[in-house]
């Protein structure tokens, strides 16, 4: 329920505030007075997408805030909890921002929010009937939803939607297996044959990176040789001999060990440099016969890596994509190998879903037709006592494709005058006719409409003087199940209402600006009094 509403520079509105009550409450004025700039600011806070142009003349920006009393929404408490709102206390605080930028801002309880969340939640808070929203009951969808919602059928039609997806996946998993099984033989060849490659170059975790040492240091072979030899040959041969040098020098070291300590020292050092000198000479050694004895390493590591660059260009660029891809072929020949076996279970899931699918579809057919026959009678005695004396609502449920509501074709016909032949409410029926169907649906929908407030913007403008009577009489009745708001300008209607806000228009410093007014009393008389041309009829009664 709406609480409270303030809008700023917004249109024809420069600053107002109005609160509502919560039954049935009127908004009255004349043409272009500024009630249009209250359903579009509404409009605003339900997350309907921000227009620049709203923002008044000499502004920056438009502001709209209003507040709602959730006490008994509980949907809208969970998608707020869902988002992280906080909600301390029963009512909701809904503000949009909008610039002439074209930059909008949301806020719930004064915490930055998406426009998607403000959609989501709207359902629950306001639903909006124009003048012209009748256009919607032109759609057979519309007509199939509203049947369902009048015999209480969502869960029905939940149920249905789930199988008929689970049957619609069984249709796609069979088709796949389908396609597989014709292309089995090929597949079966193609897999063969890479898994056999990839396992034929036996390619072992860290090989690569040893085989481009190999390749590094077997690709220098002739620079490694020279350099090593001339370092191995200063070691003994003529004319350097370092090894038997430093030897000769220890020994003398070692005569000398008696004369002092530090001789003793060096002997021991020498003796360790010839130690070093000899590792170095056997490592060193060591090498140059390696190059020596395998002359064609490098043409052998050289076909290696690139066995192994063709793996990588065809199956992955590293080892672990490799074994991953190696696996995947692994199990895609396994699956071939149970193909037949999963083509027959495939077969049996889409058999047991068409049955079930099928059983709940004629289910859920003969509730549609039973609802209808209690919905076209509540429609029919609803209408009448909208000044359509004589007119009569038909509902034909008839079969048509299955789809994720079922497969029942629901279409609404309306005889509007006795002796007259029915025709669709999807063709033929006039603005007047199908305002008044649209009001005698909400009626009886009151009591399962998601919605806390109803807004009725001018939607008896398409109706006389009588008919606004017993449009005004049946608002008030749908005003003891929701907030009712309605915009008019039936004198009619708006004495029924609780609650009377005047809008008007006056001119200051040159700008035109809107203004809102709660009447009473005499104020009230004296507008219901223009409403109806300056007649002093006695309304109250």
């Amino acid at each position: 329920m709406i609480k409270q509403l303030t809008i700023k520079n917004l249109v024809l509105i420069d600053s107002c505030e109005v609160s509502f009550a919560g039954a049935l409450t009127c908004i009255t004025g004349e043409t272009g007075a500024g009630k249009t700039a209250l359903i579009q600011s509404i409009h605003l806070l339900l997350g309907q997408k921000a227009d620049s142009s709203l923002v008044r003349k000499g502004h920056e920006k438009g502001f709209v805030q209003a507040s709602f009393c959730i006490d008994n929404i509980a949907p809208v408490k969970a998608i707020l909890q869902e988002s992280g709102i906080c909600l301390e206390e029963e009512d909701l605080l809904i503000s949009r921002e909008i610039s002439t930028e074209g930059k909008s801002r949301a806020f719930i309880n004064n915490q930055m929010v998406s426009v998607a969340l403000l959609q989501r939640i709207s359902p629950y808070l306001v639903q909006i009937i124009g003048q012209h929203s009748y256009h919607e009951i032109r759609s057979l969808e519309m007509q199939r939803h509203l049947l369902d919602l009048f015999g209480s059928l969502e869960e029905e039609v939940a149920a249905f939607s789930l199988l008929y997806e689970k049957q619609k996946l069984c249709q796609q998993n069979l088709l796949h297996l389908k396609e597989k099984n014709e292309k089995k033989a090929f597949e079966i060849d193609l897999s063969k044959r890479q898994l056999y490659e990839i396992e034929e170059a036996s390619w072992k975790e860290g090989e690569e990176e040893t085989l481009l040492e190999e390749y590094t240091f077997f690709s220098k072979a002739a620079d490694i040789s020279a350099k090593i030899g001339e370092i191995v040959g200063a070691f003994s041969s003529p004319p350097k001999k370092i090894i038997p040098s430093l030897s000769h020098y220890k020994n003398l070291c070692e005569n000398l060990s008696s004369c002092h300590p530090v001789f003793s020292e060096c002997q021991a050092l020498l003796t360790e440099s010839i130690i070093a000198l000899q590792e170095v000479d056997h490592l060193l050694s060591k090498q140059l016969d390696r190059l020596e004895q395998d002359p064609h390493k490098l043409t052998a590591l050289e076909e290696r890596l690139d066995l192994l660059n063709k793996i990588k260009k065809k199956y992955g660029s590293t080892f672990v994509e490799i074994q991953t891809k190696t696996e995947e072929l692994r199990q895609k020949l396994q699956s071939f190998a149970s193909i037949e076996e999963q083509l027959l279970q495939a077969e049996a899931d889409l058999l047991d879903a068409e049955e079930k699918l099928q059983k709940r579809s004629l289910a859920l057919t003969e509730k549609r037709r039973q609802a209808s026959i209690q919905y076209e009678k509540a429609l029919t005695e609803e209408i009448s006592q909208l000044n359509m004396n004589g007119a009569k609502i038909t509902i034909e449920v008839s079969a048509q494709e299955r789809g994720p509501a079922g497969a029942d074709k629901v279409q609404f016909w309306l005889s509007a005058n006795i002796g007259e032949h029915p025709v669709t409410v999807k063709d033929g029926s006039s603005g007047g006719e199908l305002s008044r169907l649209l009001l005698a649906i909400k009626i009886l929908l009151a009591g399962k409409n998601s919605s806390s407030t109803l807004i009725f913007d001018e939607i008896d403008a398409n109706v006389g003087g009588e008919t606004a009577t017993r449009i005004a009489e049946k608002m008030l009745k749908l005003s003891t199940h929701r907030q009712v708001i309605c915009i008019t300008h039936f004198p009619q209607v708006a004495i029924k209402a609780g609650e009377h806000i005047h809008v008007y228009k006056r001119e200051t410093e040159g700008r035109t600006i809107a203004h809102l007014e709660k009447l009473s009393g005499k104020e009230r008389e004296k507008e219901l009094l223009r409403m109806l041309g300056g007649e002093k009829t006695l309304l109250f009664s």
